[in-house]
This record gives C-alpha cells, sequence and structure tokens, in this order.
C-alpha cells in the first residue's frame, strides 16, 4: 500500500535534493516530505491562479493609478485650477445626493519642508459652476462625462479664494498635500 502511494507521490517530487551520484537509478532522491510539499505547491499555485483570474475576471475593485514621474530628482507639480477636481458626498446604497444639512466637507493645504517647518491654509470648498471654479472652455468635455445624470452643480470644488493652490514636490525643498474632511452635523 505504501508502495502504491509513494509511486503516485513521486512523480510530483520538484523539489527533493539533486544528488551528485545516481541512486536507484534516479537522478533525484525522493522522498514521501518532498512529494507532498510539491504536490501542496502545486495545489495551492493552481488554486492562487483560479483566484486571481475569477478576481480579475469580476473587476469590482480597479484602481486607476497615474504617475507622471517617480524619480527623487523631478520636480512636479500641477495647479488645482488646471485640474477637474470634483467631489460630492452621495449615500452609497442608493447612489442619492447627501443634502448640506447633514454633512459638508471642510479643507485645508500643507506644505511640509525638508527642514521640518509646515505651512497651512484653508481651502474653500464650494459648489461647482464654470466659468466660476471650472474653466469654460472645458463645458462641452465635462458635460459628455457628467451625462449619467449628475449635473455639475451637485459637486463641489475648490473656490478660487484659496488661492491658486498646488500640489508639488520639489527635491530638497519639501512637498505640498490637501486634506478633504466630511464633517457630519448632529442630528
Amino acid at each position: 500500500m505504501l508502495d502504491k502511494l509513494k509511486s503516485f507521490l513521486y512523480p510530483f517530487d520538484l523539489i527533493g535534493t539533486t544528488p551528485r551520484l545516481l541512486i536507484f537509478n534516479n537522478e533525484r532522491y525522493k522522498t514521501l516530505f518532498t512529494s507532498f510539499t510539491s504536490l501542496f505547491i502545486i495545489i495551492f499555485s493552481f488554486a492562487f491562479a483560479i483566484f486571481s483570474f475569477v478576481q480579475y475576471f469580476k473587476y469590482e475593485n480597479p484602481n486607476v493609478v497615474y504617475s507622471k514621474s517617480s524619480d527623487d530628482i523631478t520636480e512636479r507639480s500641477i495647479f488645482l485650477k488646471d485640474t477637474f477636481f470634483m467631489f460630492q458626498l452621495i449615500e452609497t446604497t442608493k447612489a442619492k445626493l447627501i443634502n448640506e444639512s447633514i454633512a459638508y466637507f471642510t479643507g485645508d493645504y500643507k506644505i511640509i519642508y525638508d527642514n521640518g517647518n509646515i505651512d497651512r491654509g484653508l481651502l474653500y470648498i464650494e459648489r461647482c459652476e464654470f466659468g466660476k471654479n471650472i474653466n469654460s472652455k472645458y463645458m462641452n468635455l465635462l458635460k459628455s462625462a457628467l451625462n449619467f445624470g449628475r449635473p455639475i452643480e451637485e459637486f463641489y470644488c475648490i473656490s478660487s479664494k484659496s488661492g491658486n493652490v498646488s500640489l508639488f514636490y520639489n527635491p530638497n525643498i519639501g512637498y505640498s498635500l490637501i486634506n478633504l474632511n466630511i464633517m457630519i452635523k448632529k442630528k
């Protein structure tokens, strides 16, 4: 019985040690432990591959990542007024807009210098409007992109009262970041 089990398991042994001489006319010395370990590795790899394909084809949690440059010597900056940085509060089960009487946004801007200093400022948040906080030249592009039933006025943007805010990274100087906070009113 044990011989039959060994003869079945030995062909799966992929990690057995390689001897310098032939042992019983075999190039490898095969054992039950290495056979079971090899079989476990094969089954685990096959199960992981199937799981990965299922997750890939479900496409439930895609991550979209954009990187302009990722080295430590390139200076990078982008002005928020030149972007389509729009956000809104929605209730996730019914995709219903949350009213400002329930919750609202606040924001702040930080510049963190490499010498340890930190500069802070407020970000003013307001409803999006073409010509006010979104450049009018992008009107056609945004209207076609927002063609799913949400008007632009339901979104929030960073107000021009915040100044010419930019996100940047300068080597040996520092970087900036913004924080958006959702404030829930007591009810």
